[in-house]
């Protein structure tokens, strides 16, 4: 995940919510990027973090960025 100018590691993702694979801070209501690879091919998703991510907490919610 990208938010502002830190990545952070991901666990897993599953459309709703991810797990984090490190502790970070990022405050609620920040927009942010999801880098996704595979096969060696990158993409990105921008998402929305309505709650943010607190220290110690791993599952976190997301909603899809992408405006209509």
């Amino acid at each position: 995940m990208l938010a502002g100018s830190a990545r952070y590691r991901l666990a897993k993702t599953n459309g709703v919510t991810f797990v984090m694979d490190e502790d970070c801070d990022v405050p609620p209501r920040t927009e942010a990027k999801l880098l996704i690879i595979v096969d060696g091919q990158e993409s990105y998703k921008r998402v929305f973090l309505p709650d943010g991510v607190t220290p110690g907490l791993k599952r976190v919610r997301y909603e899809d960025g992408t405006p209509f």
